[in-house]
């Protein structure tokens, strides 16, 4: 059962750590509405190595398709 869903920019890597942390069930690390269009593709970037980071640390992660 998934109870709780946080939202996060995807352009914040601070955020992204503090997600981590917060015991969510489920993370989304917001590409669109949080993030600025010139920072887009640094987002990208960096929720495709939050991903891995989470999966490396045995977090049930995945990626929208």
């Amino acid at each position: 059962m998934r109870r709780s869903w946080l939202f996060v920019p995807g352009a914040d890597q601070k955020a992204h750590a503090a997600a981590a942390r917060s015991g969510a069930d489920v993370i989304v690390l917001e590409l669109e509405d949080f993030t600025p269009p010139a920072l887009r593709s640094q987002a990208r970037s960096m929720a495709a190595k939050a991903f891995d980071a989470w999966r490396a640390a045995g977090a049930l992660a995945g990626r929208a398709r």
